[in-house]
Parts: C-alpha cells; structure tokens; sequence
C-alpha cells in the first residue's frame, strides 16, 4: 500500500511540476460557465388540440400536431360525419359522432410522426409528431 501511495504521489508531483514548466506565458486559467451550456429540459405538459372535421377534412387543412415525449395529450374532435379517428403508431381509436366532440387522451409515450386519419372512409387528416425530451 505505503509504494502504491508514494507512486501516485509521485505522479501527481511530476504531472504539476511539467504543468507549471509547459504552460504558455500570459494564458490564464478560467473555471468554465458549464451550466450556462446545457439547455433546461422542459418538464412533461398537457397539450390539448381541437379538431374540426366538415365533409370529411379538417376545417384548418392537414393539421400537424406537436408534443414532447411524456406530454399528455387531449385531442378534441367534432365531426358532421359519423366515422372513426384513428391515431398510427398509438393504434388509438375514437368514434366520431355527427355534432359531438370526441374526446381523445393519453401521455406521448413513443416518438416519431404518427398519421391520424378517419378509418372507415380512409381519409387522411394530418398527423402527431412527437419529439425526444
């Protein structure tokens, strides 16, 4: 043990000592702003979205809905067609009824875009995309 100390001590003497010798004149040595450099994760957040579905498309066009990876999700739908919305990739269903919102929720688990579409009639209506946190 006492000529395991004495080598590491040994080490550490030399390695300050080439340090001291080597380094460039005039450099100083500043302790670098670390936490400055890493970007503050968001924590997880509710993210609610609202669908309206006239003639079997979305009145906005093919919406793109975004989240973040443990984001809970809530996607309210209204359609003027009896159908069923479905979410690929989550193999989430919710039936539409004419006139009345539909409520869609669960957490973002998978990441990835994922098509939403209206299942009986094939109709595409945009997509989920969820990002790494």
């Amino acid at each position: 043990m006492g000529k395991a100390l004495a080598f590491i001590l040994g080490g550490i003497a030399v390695s300050g000592a080439l340090w001291l010798e080597l380094k460039p004149q005039g450099v100083s040595i500043e302790p670098l702003a670390a936490v400055a450099a890493v970007p503050a994760i968001e924590a997880p957040s509710t993210k609610v979205f609202e669908i309206d579905i006239r003639n079997g498309k979305s009145g906005s066009g093919s919406p793109l809905l975004k989240a973040s990876e443990g984001d809970e999700i809530i996607v309210k739908i209204v359609s003027d067609r009896s159908d069923e919305l479905h979410v690929h990739g989550y193999d989430l269903h919710a039936d539409l009824i004419p006139g009345e919102t539909t409520t869609l929720a669960f957490t973002a688990t998978r990441t990835g875009h994922f098509g939403m579409e209206m299942h009986r009639s094939h109709t595409e209506l945009g997509a989920l995309e969820v990002y790494p946190r």
